[in-house]
């Protein structure tokens, strides 16, 4: 089935800190594979450009600066900020 926000979340985290996957076995590579599917479904590779650029105009307005902008753009896209935080990590 689908992967667990937390699972998803732990994930991106690794990616995200390039942590090596030690001793990693075909399931934990074929479970990676699953999550980088699904976070190309939720958040597919050519809405990037548009996503930066709203990044820049919440962060350009935000007067809170407690809240992140990514924050805002993961409201908007309802998928978890660990997720935006990787997919704009660039």
């Amino acid at each position: 089935g689908m992967p667990s926000v937390k699972s998803v979340n732990a994930l991106l985290v690794d990616l995200a800190f390039g942590n090596e996957l030690v001793g990693a076995t075909a399931q934990t590579m074929a479970d990676q594979v699953a999550y980088l599917g699904a976070a190309e479904f939720l958040v597919p590779e050519k809405w990037l450009p548009m996503l930066r650029e709203i990044r820049t105009n919440i962060s350009e307005k935000l007067t809170d600066t407690s809240v992140p902008p990514e924050f805002y753009v993961a409201q908007l896209l309802r998928v978890p900020i660990g997720l935006v935080r990787y997919k704009l990590r660039n």
